[in-house]
């Protein structure tokens, strides 16, 4: 079977698809529901199932294939492969476990790992699953070796991180680089202030060790790309280029593809390619751009009739609860890959559903049609969301639409 058939049967009925791959592993209780999705944009996967990822990676194996190779570590700060078999690899996670345990750490405490790239590493994330602990990865060993770390202080552990290397530095009397950066007003090294939303992308001012702060002009929106310039300067900085040729180079940047990619503006009407193609993703992507006053055309391509069906309440909630009053939604039919799949829930329906929320929406028969319909209702000022999942005609789409703009 294909790479595009199974892609295509978890698209079409996510439910049945996941829930024939449950059966793959090890449950100490049975899931109740594959999906539940009453309270976006949170999703509650495998709801009433109890199961371990541990004890799914290496305990079941234990029995048929304890003497096979489990784990091949190779590490490139120690220059050292080792291989360790499943009796192997249960033992050291089993050790390191009693040793997370006996400091304290229990079901629901949160563990920062802050090693190199070494077996030890594997161990302790898997010992943290065993015992049900949260754990977060900060591999150590990329930052020693770098010899300037980039850090931002608006992240918890990063800035523990950070906090670590300073008390090092001072501890050991050397000067290692430790670089730091935030958008939320932390004392680091660069700051980000005077944050403003702009029709497709964001201002701010950056200022270096307290100086006074240099204007930047990003062709991408969203404060956290602006956390993302932030790293690119403190970085470029750091092996010596001047903070006003790294704004300049910075400003050319126009964003990565279909990531509230702006196509390009034409007769006043800016073209936005996004693959946002679920509930919470949909809500980000409007709030980012809500950010900035004026009307949005939408055209949400969905990606079958299975999410509508299985996420209906979930997508009329987080668009009527999301557009403005002047937004205007278009909805084309789903992608339908054939078969038996049921297409009780289509556009029709969600576009029904949201209007009945008092906002605007309009399902047609296809994507051309809507095109045509957005060249119809657009004017200056407005911008054009095409949002959709992992489809490249999607872009062509906006493309072809932001050329016809010029007539």
């Amino acid at each position: 079977m294909s790479y595009k058939t199974v892609h295509a049967q978890s698209i079409q009925d996510p439910n049945v698809f996941w829930g024939e791959e449950a059966k793959h592993i090890h449950w100490e209780k049975p899931f109740d529901a594959v999906l539940d999705y009453s309270k976006p944009p949170f999703a509650h996967w495998f709801k009433g199932g109890l199961t371990n990822l541990c004890y799914n990676a290496v305990d079941r194996h234990l029995a048929d294939r304890g003497d096979q190779i489990a784990l091949v570590a190779v590490s490139t700060e120690t220059d050292i492969e080792k291989t360790y078999t499943f009796k192997e690899l249960h033992a050291e996670v089993n050790r390191m476990a009693a040793i997370l345990k006996a400091n304290g750490v229990g079901k629901g405490d949160r563990v920062l790992i802050y090693m190199p790239m070494i077996a030890e590493a594997s161990f302790a994330m898997l010992a943290c699953a065993r015992i049900g602990a949260i754990h977060s990865v900060v591999f150590g060993g990329f930052a020693s070796r770098a010899g300037i770390a980039v850090l931002n202080l608006d992240n918890p552990g990063t800035a523990s991180l950070a906090a670590t290397m300073i008390r090092q530095n001072e501890e050991a009397g050397t000067d290692y680089g430790v670089v730091t950066f935030s958008v939320e007003g932390g004392e680091a090294d660069f700051r980000a202030e005077t944050l403003q939303p702009l029709p497709a992308g964001m201002s701010f001012s950056v200022s270096e060790h307290g100086k006074p702060g240099l204007e930047v002009v990003l062709n991408v929106p969203g404060a956290h790309n602006v956390a993302n310039a932030l790293a690119a300067l403190a970085a470029v900085r750091a092996v010596g280029v001047t903070l006003p040729d790294a704004i300049a180079a910075l400003q050319t940047f126009t964003g990565i593809r279909r990531r509230l990619e702006v196509v390009g503006t034409r007769s006043g009407i800016t073209v936005i390619d996004d693959f946002a193609h679920n509930p919470d993703k949909i809500a980000a992507t409007l709030r980012t751009l809500h950010a900035f006053e004026g009307r949005l055309l939408i055209l949400f391509q969905p990606h079958g009739f299975g999410p509508l069906r299985l996420m209906k309440s979930e997508f009329i909630e987080g668009f009527a609860s999301l557009m403005n009053d002047e937004d205007i939604l278009l909805l084309p039919e789903p992608v339908y890959y054939g078969g038996t799949t049921d297409r009780s829930v289509g556009s029709l329906d969600i576009a029904q559903g949201i209007r009945s929320r008092g906002r605007k929406a309009e399902a047609l028969p296809t994507r051309t049609a809507c095109g045509e319909r957005l060249v119809e209702l657009a004017r200056p000022g407005d911008r054009i969301l095409i949002m959709g999942a992992r489809d490249d005609t999607l872009s062509e789409f906006a493309q072809a639409l932001l050329d016809q703009m010029e007539h």
